[in-house]
């Protein structure tokens, strides 16, 4: 099973994807710990961020073959949701897609908070990646992670692993 997990910065994908991993016994791939091993001062480049989520796919296309696998990553563009679907399809492996999203004044919050994160971004970020968002149109979830959201997402993470 794939799970991919997009959002834009501070809306709790990595909290998420820890759950949602934990829940399945899935593998966790995360594009801000992936950066941070091929660029010691990453400069958030186009070239940069293409040569990220090509690293993140080719370990993925590996990681799937064995276990369950959650992807992190923003995934704004609906082009990188297509590569991590068709590499789903490839593997003969059941997908789901999870949003993560709150209010803008959460995410604020959480990303002045961030210390000793693998992740850079800032609200300055957010902001900026907020222009580039490209609506999801496969089916997937929202998770609202202002509140409480973890029994939501065991549903459909349980849903999902029984019927495929």
């Amino acid at each position: 099973m794939l799970i991919i997990i997009c959002g834009l910065p501070g809306t709790g994908k990595t909290t998420v994807a820890r759950h949602a991993a934990s829940v399945l016994g899935a593998a966790h791939l995360r594009t801000d710990e992936i950066r941070k091993e091929l660029f010691a001062k990453p400069t958030y480049s186009e070239e940069e961020k293409k040569a990220v989520y090509e690293e993140m796919f080719w370990q993925a296309k590996e990681t799937i073959k064995h276990q369950p696998l959650v992807l992190d990553a923003t995934f704004l563009r609906a082009s990188g949701r297509q590569k991590a679907l068709a590499l789903a399809e490839a593997a003969g492996s059941p997908w789901l897609i999870l949003e993560t999203i709150c209010s803008e004044e959460i995410a604020r919050q959480r990303l002045a908070a961030r210390k000793n994160d693998a992740s850079d971004a800032g609200y300055t970020q957010y902001l900026e990646l907020k222009k580039f968002w490209e609506p999801i149109a496969e089916p997937h979830f929202q998770i609202d992670t202002a509140g409480d959201y973890q029994k939501k997402l065991e549903d459909i993470l349980n849903k999902k692993a029984a019927h495929g």
